[in-house]
């Protein structure tokens, strides 16, 4: 079985895994998120030499499931990592599935303060350089997916959702190298979530 299959088959059971444990409707939240993020590419994991970090945005799905301290999160979120490197830009568009545990550490009447943690697989959708205005497909130097792991933390005021997270991906993105230095992102984002 190939890789993305693999992971294809993971992510799947990850997710009947947690809908077959969430709890009752009245304890889950379905909202809508949008944030920006700023990404740097890690050469064997220090900064890509040249490496300027650029906003790019995101945006999409999220689920919570659970009362209490504890609680399930997972997400579907649409963005683009955004570098400047020799002048020019290089986006990549990514769809990522974050599956995430929520702890909340401080619980108010109106508002719960949390951490959360977990893993995500990221699949690239679309990769280019922005060289004076002139957009080149380098899609197929760019690995179709990635595993990643993330912290974040927040506050949730009534549906209002402020996060900030930080995702860092364990596999290497470049396609062009079978062996030799791994190429790596890593990311911090800030965002807005409304939950319905």
């Amino acid at each position: 079985m190939s890789v993305p299959s693999r992971l294809s088959m993971t992510v799947a059971l990850v997710l009947l895994a947690f809908a077959a444990i969430a709890p009752e409707a009245s304890a889950q939240t379905t909202g809508v998120k949008a944030g920006v993020q700023w990404t740097q590419f890690k050469l064997d994991g220090s900064a890509y030499p040249g490496i300027e970090r650029r906003p790019g945005i995101f945006g999409g799905l999220y689920w919570t499931f659970g009362e209490g301290s504890l609680m399930g999160q997972i997400e579907g979120l649409a963005g683009r990592m955004t570098v400047r490197r020799n002048g020019y830009d290089t986006d990549i568009t990514t769809f990522d599935i974050p599956v995430l545990v929520r702890a909340n550490l401080i619980r108010l009447p109106q508002a719960d303060v949390y951490v959360a943690g977990g893993g995500a697989i990221a699949s690239r959708f679309r990769a280019r350089n922005v060289i004076g205005g002139a957009k080149v497909d380098i899609t197929d130097e760019i690995e179709p997916l990635d595993v990643q792991w993330i912290v974040s933390g927040g506050v949730q005021v009534h549906r209002l959702l402020l996060d900030a997270r930080y995702t860092r991906g364990v596999r290497n993105i470049d396609a062009t190298t079978d062996v030799g230095a791994k190429t790596t992102t890593e990311r911090f984002g800030v965002s807005v979530g409304y939950g319905f």
